[in-house]
């Protein structure tokens, strides 16, 4: 039903944020992508990839999929609740641009935070990150 559909966007896939130092420890030094936060959740349309943090403002995702079938998808972050919801705020793509995303195949990107009305988000005030669909 419609109103099921709209409920189960919480294909917002992702990690709660907590971070593990001694996983990016592990790595060896040439080849460092940043702290390993974790593994994205894949709820639906193929999502994968491993997140790092690279600092506080950027995130590295190793291995990224997404079957782009999203009609309004978007990176997007939040802290009003511990999961995944429409409260939050879209991290522009790889390119900078805040775009329907299309699909990707076994990517390996690079997110930084955007400069919003209420300042420079980080990792810092951000209880999870996805990829959500806002319809």
């Amino acid at each position: 039903s419609a109103g099921q559909g709209r409920a189960m966007v919480s294909w917002a896939v992702f990690v709660v944020i907590g971070v593990s130092v001694a996983a990016a420890a592990a790595l060896p030094s040439n080849q460092y992508k940043g702290v390993y936060i974790g593994k994205l959740s894949t709820l639906e349309h193929g999502v994968t990839g491993d997140v790092y943090a690279v600092d506080n403002t950027t995130v590295f995702i190793e291995g990224f999929s997404y079957d782009g079938e999203g009609p309004d998808a978007f990176f997007f972050a939040g802290n009003k609740s511990p999961k995944p919801s429409s409260r939050g705020f879209i991290i522009p793509d790889e390119h900078n641009r805040n775009e329907v995303l299309g699909p990707y195949r076994n990517k390996n990107i690079i997110l930084r935070f955007p400069v919003t009305k209420k300042g420079q988000r980080s990792l810092d005030n951000i209880k999870w990150m996805s990829v959500w669909c806002r319809r």
